[in-house]
């Protein structure tokens, strides 16, 4: 993963992130959790 992708945590910019749900509270975001900091946060969801 790169930081041009925005997987990258926006809290400590680490990259160790994971998925953990396909839709935020948002039809538009997805949910992710920093393995770093333990920092949830969402994205805005790009088609493959």
């Amino acid at each position: 993963m790169n930081h041009d992708d925005g997987r990258a945590c926006p809290w400590c910019g680490s990259l160790e992130t994971e998925q953990i749900g396909d839709w935020g509270p948002q039809l538009l975001t997805e949910q992710w959790i920093c393995r770093a900091c333990h920092t949830p946060f969402e994205r805005i969801r790009r088609d493959p």
